[in-house]
Order: structure tokens, then C-alpha cells, then sequence
């Protein structure tokens, strides 16, 4: 890739970034909803936490008071410094927790405790009150007012490659209208509109149930879903740019499974949520009906996440069994995937390492194996800035002899002009053997209202 394209590649996407810098007024409907930073739930917009992976859990909601076990007091919100300062994120007249973001004084609402007083608090101290209604409990539903349940997303992309020219892709407008209809339960659905090629897809689309509001309790999803081991640690918008090769790429069988299937099925889980949760699911694949018309089929999974220490981090186990067409004549051949993610966090660095190995029989009955891996770490360079690095590697067997290795590093930065506004420029190497080394940089403009 030449120098000239990597300078087109800069120049096309850093100058639309630079000319809105001007204060944008809208914030994701989650935080509008809970007036709420948007740090308490982001590491790095728009990438999860501990406390957003928990809001994710318990029904897009936040804790009541005394759901924590006393481990977070009434309308307190937790380590918002973690997540590092990103502009914009705090509502007019929001609190700052001066302890861990070294908030400036004189923030708290009238009638609000200030943190020395919280210290003792009881389930019986003023509840903090959203900017989006009147008096109510943190986390209670709201009337399904659009500017309190409805987010909208776009990302739009330039990538410049070995061999080729740098090409503009008009990208993916993604719009959520989720959130909690009452306490016990919750709505969610991701419509996905493909700007560049035409087209519309619903990609999640659930109904969510809990049973009790507290920090314990089980739950149960249904309609089209992805699973939260995945949902948490895989790529998108809640990991870096570009999703890791692991959790990305099909087998070579032909199997058109990859780990980030969504399900048509039911989802229960039993979660504390300072501790752990565990998850099984079962439900038919969303995958193109196979040509001679069979039948769909049903895959099953669990998992089981365990939480290390107060910052976030965590272990995750998961399990994957289900069954697939390699080709019209061809019967069904059942494959299995196991996988380990781990997550760390400290104040302003995020370190992901996840590994994934399965095992498929093609088409001749063969049993072919695959694994692969990454590791991710991201730094928080400033209240602007936002670095990070990855490693790929995956193996899989090759159904006609032999087998296939793909690997390679990535290396990115993030820049915020507002918290809606963001641009991230990855350049990637990527080397498959047998093949020349692939080279690419990827710049991707993404807001958020």
C-alpha cells in the first residue's frame, strides 16, 4: 500500500471529523433515560464496562437502591473514573463522584447528598432524579417517550489495502429502540439498514423477563438473540474496529456458523451480579434456509462467567453444540465449539485475551479441527484519546489436505470530538500461509445520537 493511499485514506475521513467538533446536544437514549454519564457504563465508548455489562444483564436498567448489597449506596453511581473522561458525557447539573473522577465541586443536584454523606446510605435517601422525569427510583420504566428508549448509529468506513484503491463504504445505519416496559420486564430490537449495498435487517430483536429487582435473580430471553458470552466479548461496536478473526470467520467445511450467531430461541440465566451468572439457550440459527428445503434445526449452549475483584474483570467459559449443511445433498454434520475470555481492567487500561476451538465433520464424514486466538489491549490516552493493539492467530484444517493459518497484528487509535462523534484508524496485517501478507488501514467515522 503506498504512501499516497494511506494519506487519502487520513485526509477523507479525519476532515469531515474535524469540521463537527461543534457541541452535539443528544446522547444515547440509555444515558438520556437514566440521566446519567456515559462513562458509568463505557470503558471506552461505545465499549462495555462491568456496570454496562450489569445494566445489559438485568434488562437495559440500572441498579435499585440497596440491590447491591450494600456494596453501592442509593443513587450512587459506580466508578465512572474507571472508564476515563470522555467529553461531553456528564448532563447539565450531574453529580460527579469526587473520590474516583476527581469531579470538580459544586456538582450535585439540589436536595443531593454529597459523597462523605453516602457513605452511610440507606435504601431511605433521595433517589438521584433523571433529567428525563419526574422523581422515580433510578432504573424504574419510563413513558415511551422516543428520545428515552431510541438510539440511532452510523458508521461509515474508508479502507485503503495492499493492491487496491482506498474505497469509501457509505457503511450500516444501526437503530436500537430498547429498554424496560415495567420492572420485571424489557424490549429490544437492532434494525440494521445497509447504507452501501441497499437492504434492511433485523439483527436482535428480544423480549426479556426478570424475575425479581435485585442484585440476584434469573432471567429469560427470547426471540432472536445472540448470546451474552458472546454479546459481551465480541467484536463491533463493543469491542475495537475491526472483530477478531476468531470470532469472525467460518470454518472452511463450509459450515456457515461462526460464534457470533444469532438464535431464534429462549435464553434463561441465573445471575448474581457482583459474583457470576450462568446462561443456556437453545434456538434454530438465523442462517439461509438450506437449498433442498429441510427442516431448520435446533443448537444449544451455555456459560458461565465468574467476576474477579471490584474493577470489572472476569472469566468466561462457553459451549457451543449444533449442527449444520455442507451442501444440498448432503446431510447434516453436527460441530461443536468451546471457548475462554477473559477480561481486565484497570483505571484506564483494558486487556481482552479470548480463545476458541472447535471441531467439524465435512463432507465425507471427516472430523477437521480449528482454534484460534487473540489478545487486546487498550490504554486511555487522554479525555480525547484512546489506543489499542491486537493479535490474531487461527488454525483450521482444510478438508482437502493439510491446513490453513491466518495471523497477524492490528494497531489502532480513537479520537472523540464529542461523545457522539468518533473516529478510529486500525492499520492491520494480516498473513495467510501460502498467501502474500495482506496490509490495510481502516479509518471508520461513527456517531451516535
Amino acid at each position: 500500500m503506498s504512501k499516497h493511499s494511506v494519506a487519502v485514506v487520513l485526509c477523507a475521513v479525519i476532515v469531515p471529523g474535524v469540521l463537527l467538533t461543534e457541541p452535539a446536544q443528544a446522547i444515547p437514549a440509555f444515558a438520556r433515560r437514566e440521566g446519567a454519564k456515559c462513562q458509568m457504563c463505557h470503558f471506552r465508548v461505545p465499549e462495555l464496562n462491568e456496570d454496562g455489562r450489569a445494566y445489559l444483564r438485568r434488562g437495559l436498567r440500572e441498579a435499585p437502591p440497596g440491590a447491591m448489597s450494600g456494596m453501592e449506596k442509593a443513587g450512587e453511581k459506580k466508578d465512572a473514573g474507571k472508564a476515563g473522561g470522555m467529553p461531553g458525557m456528564e448532563k447539565p447539573g450531574e453529580k460527579k463522584d469526587a473520590e474516583k473522577t476527581e469531579g470538580m465541586p459544586g456538582m450535585e443536584k439540589p436536595g443531593e447528598k454529597k459523597d462523605a454523606e453516602k457513605t452511610e446510605g440507606t435504601p431511605e435517601e433521595p433517589m438521584k432524579v433523571p433529567d428525563a422525569a419526574t422523581p422515580r427510583p433510578l432504573g424504574e420504566p419510563l413513558a415511551l417517550h422516543w428520545a428515552d428508549y431510541l438510539t440511532v448509529m452510523g458508521h461509515h468506513m474508508v479502507t485503503a489495502q495492499t493492491g487496491s484503491s482506498p474505497a469509501f463504504d457509505a457503511g450500516v445505519l444501526d437503530t436500537w429502540a430498547a429498554g424496560p416496559i415495567d420492572r420485571h420486564w424489557t424490549a429490544l430490537a437492532n434494525a440494521s439498514f445497509d447504507i452501501q449495498n441497499g437492504g434492511a435487517s433485523v439483527d436482535q430483536a428480544y423480549g426479556q423477563f426478570i424475575t425479581r429487582w435485585t442484585s440476584r435473580f434469573q432471567a429469560a430471553r427470547f426471540g432472536q438473540v445472540l448470546p451474552f458470552a458472546i454479546l459481551s466479548n465480541q467484536g463491533g461496536p463493543s469491542m475495537t474496529l475491526s472483530t477478531p478473526l476468531v470470532l469472525s470467520t467460518p470454518a472452511d467445511t463450509g459450515t456457515s456458523w461462526t460464534p457470533a450467531t444469532l438464535l431464534r430461541g429462549l435464553e434463561i440465566g441465573a445471575v448474581d451480579l457482583r459474583r457470576w451468572n450462568i446462561y443456556a439457550g437453545a434456538g434454530q440459527p438465523h442462517l439461509d434456509m438450506h437449498p433442498g428445503g429441510a427442516e431448520a434445526h435446533t443448537d444449544i449452549y451455555a456459560s458461565v462467567e465468574g467476576l474477579i475483584g471490584r474493577n470489572g474483570s472476569s472469566l468466561t467459559l462457553y459451549g457451543y453444540r449444533g449442527q449444520a449443511w455442507l451442501s444440498p445433498d448432503a446431510p447434516e454434520r453436527p460441530f461443536q465449539r468451546i471457548g475462554v475470555f477473559c477480561n481486565l481492567f484497570w483505571h484506564k487500561t483494558k486487556v481482552v485475551a479470548g480463545y476458541l476451538a472447535g471441531w467439524d465433520r465435512d463432507v465425507q464424514d471427516q472430523s477437521l479441527t480449528g482454534s484460534g486466538y487473540f489478545l487486546l489491549a487498550e490504554q486511555l490516552l487522554s479525555d480525547r484519546w484512546a489506543a489499542y493493539g491486537r493479535y490474531d492467530h487461527l488454525e483450521q484444517d482444510l478438508s482437502v489436505a493439510g491446513s490453513r493459518i491466518t495471523r497477524g497484528p492490528a494497531i489502532g487509535v480513537s479520537w472523540w470530538a464529542q461523545t457522539q462523534i468518533r473516529l478510529t484508524v486500525e492499520g492491520r496485517q494480516v498473513e495467510t500461509s501460502s498467501e502474500r501478507t495482506n496490509k490495510m488501514v481502516i479509518a471508520e467515522f461513527m456517531w451516535v445520537l
